[in-house]
């Protein structure tokens, strides 16, 4: 199975590490990446993922990592927002949601109800619509 189907995991471990530790060693990621995923990786695809979190477009995380020499550990130079899965939706998806949010809106509370509208919303601004 191809590594890059697992670069969102990664990203994810990887951050995950960032935030619970002060310094990882890419040989820490490697574990933690193994043991998340069941699948080993090289440090050269641990070093890769972390250029494509700094600096990847497509991304859009553009994080934050140092990376100390003396020790030869990255660190998260600034705090940030965790790490987030980039969800989009497919028109077809927010016009179901919207039906659903039409079907649902007679039978439930109004506190309920723009929460929810509040939530549609959301997927669309994330959708770009």
């Amino acid at each position: 199975m191809p590594q890059n189907k697992f670069a969102l995991a990664r990203y994810q471990i990887i951050d995950y590490l960032l935030r619970k530790k002060t310094y990882v060693k890419t040989s820490e990621m490697r574990e933690a990446c193994l043991a998340k995923t069941g699948f080993s990786v090289s440090k050269r695809t641990i070093q890769l993922d972390i250029e494509a979190m700094k600096h990847d477009d497509f991304l859009g995380v553009y994080a934050s990592i140092g990376y100390n020499t003396r020790l030869k550990a990255y660190y998260y130079e600034t705090e940030s927002e965790p790490l987030s899965a980039p969800v989009r939706f497919t028109p077809e998806e927010l016009r179901i949601i919207n039906h659903l949010f039409e079907l649902c809106k007679e039978r439930i509370s109004s506190e309920y109800c723009l929460i929810f509208r509040n939530i549609v919303v959301k997927m669309e601004l994330m959708a770009g619509l």
